[in-house]
């Protein structure tokens, strides 16, 4: 049966190159391979090659073909639809949801007898229902490889066209749902009841460990379970189908062919309410294995039921293989299966665990630490790399907080199912439950919370030294796992003493700069920082998405030892600039937040928490030793572009200039009151837009350096060809977010 795994091995390196970098060329490369693997084969027969070699380049073989096949047979009818606009009539298949220019909708649409799912995009806020129709003009763009526009995720999750509703859009509502859509439909019924059960946060929290829908939970609440290592307790995965198990386990009471006929099904419509994510598919193929190998008397083989489910995955959708929460799962559980035992071993034989195997509560003590301990380690050690590549963080505090929460979330989740289940029969049993099954929901996110503000409880890898420190580990790791004298705690002094370290010199590094200008690249937004002796400053806080300028400018900051602001400064409420503000003072806070007085500014600042804001009326200077930061204020208060605050920068290094995204006009607003001095630095106003950043203030202002925040591949064209050329004619040298990423100057 191990030949199923090193088949699925080469089957999924396949399917990641073929989704990453193999283009228009990979058939030919598949022949090829072809040919490798029958040479690999007859050669094995003379001279003894290792058979898992033929079986992985079988199965790279195999993977490579099946993703040419599919994607010639089904995606170029997809593909060919790219950038086309027409009328369409597409059946929704879930609930709509709100955005911020209108709302979505996942649907079905059927072109040329065959049906692609695809995400609608609407103009307005119309409530749709699965079975739904929508008709109207649609704009199609393709979502993976061969489309107008980058790959994106959604290709991840088996939806590669999407749809943008172009006028208006006629909705016909259905007679009743499609049985294909119940589980839409039930998942819809129990987020409504979950609503009317539990309020705030904790109805978040319950959605969240229920369904995996984590949209309403706050950026806060998120950041700290990422900070300790918990965010696969809001992400349905193996733990939760592991707790369905138990449950169901009781109430069959183990009788095999009962468990497997309940068990299944059970898991199979589990999944398909959660939406058949990939961490909860895995899981629910793998249980599925498991009770069938139950009832046949068959031993179980955990790394080959895990090569199964991949597998089954993988054939299904090759490029699930592009899912974070696919990778995530899939090593997470390889690594428990290859190094729990290990490390529990290597715990136990650790002098502290001396008499682990006695027959005593202490020693039963022990061998429950040791167990837990070395799952949770085994867990993390191959996602730790995806976690630090994909999030920019590492819970060093993860294990503990583990040990400490997760018995709690077997008893909430019943809990919740209690709730859920009363609430069809007596609503006041129902409250009753909920309100008791709140508490520990309450204690799981104030732990969470309060262990998240630790200090050292995690690195980012924004620093080089954090990075250079979980290479270190693994090394010392591959030492201890294959070394015949396992030293625990040898291991996890030489780790930490390493983590603060490279912790010291994070922060020793930044610390002695008198000053350093950072432009973040956060995307197609704008969030600056600014630190000039011993003082920080941030300017801006926007990107591409809110929650991940605030946490890009949350990590530089803490792996800088920057635990708080000495201020925070807004040009302007665009989203792009202050998006993700609310966020990053959640987990950073500043001692004063200085806002331009327009138009609507008081309801953003209502977001803002902790602090009482500055209105910017007046120009008005903030000096310290020898900076001086001058806010121009704006002239313009109708919260447009031109009602950008400008800020000047005046160090003993250098001086900068930003205007937010004033255009050409707003520049000439500025300069006919304000005599502006030649400067060393300017921030491209607008993103490097071609009506901003003009002639005229280029020539009163003289700079050596522009730097542009800007997205890489951005719809809106940006930065400008005329732009580019401007700063070119006036001898500028040019640094671009999407081209050099985080622009950092130092003085």
């Amino acid at each position: 049966m191990r030949r199923l795994l090193w088949f699925a091995v080469g089957f999924g390196a396949a399917a990641g190159l073929c989704c990453y970098y193999f283009r228009d060329w990979y058939l030919t490369l598949a022949l090829w391979l072809l040919l490798a693997v029958g040479t690999c084969l007859l050669l094995g027969v003379y001279f003894r090659t290792p058979r898992y070699l033929g079986l992985i380049l079988l199965g790279f073989c195999a993977g490579t073909l099946w993703f040419f096949l599919r994607d010639g047979a089904y995606l170029a009818q997809a593909r060919a639809l790219d950038e086309t606009q027409d009328t369409y009539t597409l059946q929704a298949t879930d609930y709509s949801s709100e955005t911020d220019y209108g709302g979505k909708v996942t649907a079905s649409i059927r072109v040329d007898g065959r049906s692609f799912p695809v995400l609608v995009y609407l103009n307005d806020d119309a409530t749709v229902s699965p079975g739904d129709t929508l008709s109207g003009e649609f704009l199609l763009r393709f979502t993976s490889t061969g489309g107008s526009k980058s790959d994106s995720s959604y290709r991840a999750e088996g939806i590669f066209l999407l749809a943008y509703a172009r006028g208006a859009t006629e909705i016909v509502q259905a007679d009743s749902v499609p049985a294909a859509y119940w589980p839409a439909q039930a998942r819809h019924e129990i987020i409504a009841r979950l609503q009317t059960l539990f309020d705030g946060n904790v109805f978040a929290f319950t959605e969240a460990v229920l369904l995996g829908e984590t949209s309403d939970l706050d950026y806060e609440t998120l950041s700290a379970f990422s900070a300790c290592g918990l965010r696969h307790i809001v992400a349905v995965s193996g733990l939760h189908m592991g707790i369905v198990l138990a449950c169901i386990y009781f109430l069959t009471a183990r009788r095999r062919w009962l468990t497997l006929l309940v068990g299944v099904p059970t898991f199979f419509a589990f999944a398909a309410i959660v939406g058949f994510t990939p961490s909860v598919t895995r899981a629910a193929i793998m249980y599925s294995v498991l009770l069938l190998a139950e009832c046949l008397n068959k031993e179980y083989d955990a790394p080959t039921s895990l090569a199964f489910a991949a597998l089954c995955m993988l054939v299904l959708n090759p490029t699930v293989i592009c899912s974070v929460s696919f990778q995530l799962s899939v090593c997470c559980v390889a690594g428990i299966l290859a190094f729990a035992q290990p490390i529990r071993s290597g715990i136990i034989q650790s002098h502290l665990f001396a008499g682990a195997k006695g027959k005593g509560l202490l020693a039963r003590l022990k061998r429950w630490f040791a167990g837990a301990m070395s799952v949770t380690l085994s867990a993390n050690l191959l996602a730790t790399t995806l976690v630090a590549y994909y999030f920019g963080a590492v819970s060093l505090i993860g294990p503990v907080c583990n040990l400490l929460l997760l018995w709690l979330i077997p008893v909430l989740f019943y809990g919740i199912l209690l709730s859920i289940g009363l609430s069809f029969v007596w609503l006041p049993a129902a409250r009753a439950a909920a309100f008791f099954t709140a508490i520990p929901i309450r204690i799981v996110l104030y732990a969470a919370k309060l262990l998240a503000k630790l200090p050292l409880a995690v690195g980012y890898t924004e620093s080089v030294y954090i990075v250079a420190w979980i290479v270190i580990v693994y090394v010392l790791l591959a030492a201890f796992l294959l070394g015949s004298r396992r030293e625990t705690v040898a291991l996890l002094c030489c780790v930490l003493v390493l983590y603060c370290a490279a912790v010291g010199l994070s922060w020793y590094e930044s610390a002695e700069d008198d000053f350093r200008l950072t432009v973040l690249d956060v995307g197609q937004g704008q969030c600056i920082l600014v630190q000039s002796e011993g003082r920080h400053f941030l300017i801006d806080c926007g990107g591409t998405t809110d929650s991940g300028a605030a946490d890009k400018a949350a990590e530089t900051l803490l792996s800088q030892g920057i635990s708080r602001l000495d201020g925070a400064i807004l040009t302007h409420p665009d989203r792009d600039h202050c998006g993700g503000l609310a966020g990053l003072l959640s987990r950073v806070p500043a001692d004063a937040v200085f806002l331009p007085q327009v138009e609507g500014i008081e309801e953003f600042a209502a977001t803002l928490s902790g602090v009482e804001p500055t209105y910017v009326s007046s120009d008005m200077v903030l000096e310290y030793e020898s900076t001086k930061i001058v806010l121009y204020y704006a002239e313009m208060v109708d919260s447009g572009n031109e009602s950008s605050l400008c800020i000047l920068l005046d160090t003993e290094k250098c001086d900068i200039l930003i205007t937010g995204d004033r255009t050409t006009f707003g520049e000439y607003l500025l300069m006919h009151r304000v005599e502006l001095p030649q400067v060393d630095i300017l921030i491209a106003g607008h993103h490097g837009s071609a009506y901003s950043t003009g002639e005229a203030l280029l020539a009163q202002v003289q700079p050596k350096y522009v730097f542009i925040s800007v997205g890489a591949n951005n719809s809106y064209g940006m930065p400008a060809a005329d732009t580019l050329a401007r700063l070119e004619s006036a001898g500028c040298i040019v640094y671009r977010t999407d081209l050099n990423g985080t622009i950092v100057y130092r003085g």
